[in-house]
């Protein structure tokens, strides 16, 4: 079985599947632009500068839409290569599990986008600044746990385990921010803010979740090189 999987994704290695890479590297770092733009709009709206908020998210929009982009050519780049069924499934995979967490990047920017966080208390605020930070950091170690896929398996393993413990901690700030949601103060807040906060939290607590799956594709696909 072994030596079928060193067969079956002999590809990784070799020059026929560096276009796929190279692409799957892009839609990494589109990604990771997605939410570093929505960590610049969080940023923006707690300081009031409704201005700033919307432009980061309108660049977040269109660093999504060029992801989606890639994403689809890097599908039809995987349909016409000669690549075997279980290693496009792999790449087909992740592909969509990388879209997933641009998407999510966009869900949590249209919800910011209706809110003023400066208007939030200062201890939520503080919670969505660290679920933002933490969700960067899940994709930034993402980003190197691929670039480290062929060229060092063990370390590429070793940054998946980084991105659980990671996405651990933003579970932990998503079940403090539907406790505080609860018991602070939100003067001068109705129901329609209240709630769009809310789903915000949960957005935030997506993103992390997507790069946990994401990171397990890679992992699995990592196991196999080695």
């Amino acid at each position: 079985m072994r030596g079928l999987s060193k067969t079956l994704f002999k590809w990784f290695s070799q020059k026929r599947g560096n276009k796929i890479i190279e692409l799957a590297r892009e839609h990494f770092a589109l990604t990771k632009d997605v939410i570093g733009n929505l960590n610049n709009m969080i940023e923006a709206s707690a300081k009031g500068n409704l201005d700033s908020s919307e432009k980061y998210f309108w660049d977040l929009h269109q660093k999504a839409h060029e992801a989606d982009m890639v994403r689809k050519e890097l599908i039809n780049e995987i349909s016409v290569s000669e690549m075997f069924p279980e290693e496009k499934m792999d790449v087909i995979d992740l592909a969509r599990a990388i879209n997933f967490i641009a998407d999510s990047g966009v869900e949590a920017g249209a919800l910011l986008s209706f809110l003023n966080l400066q208007k939030a208390p200062e201890e939520m605020m503080g919670i969505i600044f660290e679920m933002g930070k933490m969700d960067y950091v899940c994709i930034e170690t993402l980003t190197e746990c691929f670039r480290t896929m062929r060229s060092n398996p063990k370390k590429c393993v070793e940054l998946t385990q980084k991105v659980e413990g990671v996405e651990e901690q933003v579970d932990m700030l998503h079940t403090k921010s539907r406790l505080k949601i609860s018991t602070l103060d939100f003067a001068g807040w109705n129901q329609g803010p209240l709630y769009l906060l809310f789903q915000l939290m949960d957005s935030l607590e997506s993103i992390s979740d997507c790069c946990e799956n994401t990171s397990d594709i890679i992992q699995s696909i990592a196991v196999k090189i080695q």
